[in-house]
């Protein structure tokens, strides 16, 4: 039996994370960041927000200085038509940076992101 139903092999699914600076007494309302985030769960979700938002040096902002303000997953709009999805991914080898442009047929966004991990063992 599988936990979550529909999930065979690796389960990625997509969420939508929104997070902001705490505010302080002097800055009342700060910016705020929102990402798509394909991960596990939303708690992994959330951690790859604020791993991704210090990476990109918003505002030195982090975990302890900041708050989430929703997380929520994305559901597909049409999941009984076959769709192709271009997926491009960059990432560095010890031979250099490249970048892979790989296309996958499925029904949901989710699958497809889940044939990758799974055709480039990611996961």
């Amino acid at each position: 039996m599988v936990k979550g139903g529909e999930c065979k092999d690796v389960c990625i699914r997509h969420f939508l994370v929104v997070g902001r600076k705490k505010p302080t007494e002097k800055v009342q309302e700060n910016k705020i960041y929102k990402m798509r985030i394909f991960a596990k769960d939303a708690v992994h979700a959330k951690s790859k927000f604020w791993y991704f938002l210090k990476k990109m040096n918003k505002a030195k902002l982090k975990k302890a200085s900041g708050e989430i303000l929703a997380c929520h997953e994305i559901h597909e709009k049409n999941p009984t038509r076959v769709k192709t999805f271009g997926i491009v991914i960059a990432y560095r080898s010890k031979f250099g940076h490249h970048t892979l442009y790989k296309e996958f047929r499925s029904t949901s966004l989710n699958g497809a992101v889940s044939q990758m991990c799974k055709s480039l063992l990611l996961i």
